[in-house]
């Protein structure tokens, strides 16, 4: 469902990407519209679409489009993620550091797709036969979603991992 929220009544919490330059997305909504509305939870907490929320703002609106979604924290997070993921304006870092947050996510969601499960071992296979109910692995569930192979999901990830272990 989609309504108008006031934005003062939007939370947004601190984990957030770095906010970048809000120019051309305030050109285009003010010509256009908001095309896409935000996504927060059923207590007005933002979910997705924090760049939208911030050009609004600064344009001066007081209430902006809300697509509402019934989500516990982790369901909220992988959203959020899959959202920057999809529209593919990350760098290599920064879409590394969140595949490593949505493969956190869904194990812990989905913990059968980890190695020893189907989807989940050496190269995306793993060691059992498919069935209709089985959940696939991290990289292969990714890799459907955003367009990369599995394997540069795996790399990307491998990148975070060793990137955040040197600090």
């Amino acid at each position: 469902m989609v309504k108008d929220i006031p934005i003062r009544d939007i939370k947004v919490v601190d984990k957030r990407r770095k906010l970048r330059d809000l120019t051309e997305l305030k050109n285009s909504i003010n010509s256009l519209g908001l095309i896409n509305p935000i996504t927060v939870t059923q207590d007005n907490c933002l979910v997705a679409g924090y760049h939208r929320l911030e050009a609004c703002k600064e344009l001066g609106w007081k209430t902006i489009p809300a697509q509402i979604v019934e989500a516990d924290k982790l369901t909220a997070e992988l959203i959020e993620i899959d959202e920057n993921l999809i529209r593919n304006e990350l760098t290599v870092l920064e879409r590394g550091e969140v595949l490593k947050r949505r493969k956190e996510i869904y194990e812990a969601m989905y913990p059968e797709s980890k190695k020893g499960q189907y989807g989940g071992g050496k190269h995306g296979i793993g060691t059992k036969t498919k069935t209709e109910n089985d959940t696939v692995s991290f990289s292969v569930d990714t890799a459907n979603k955003t367009g990369y192979s599995p394997r540069t999901i795996q790399r990307e990830v491998q990148i975070a991992d060793k990137r955040l272990s040197t600090f």
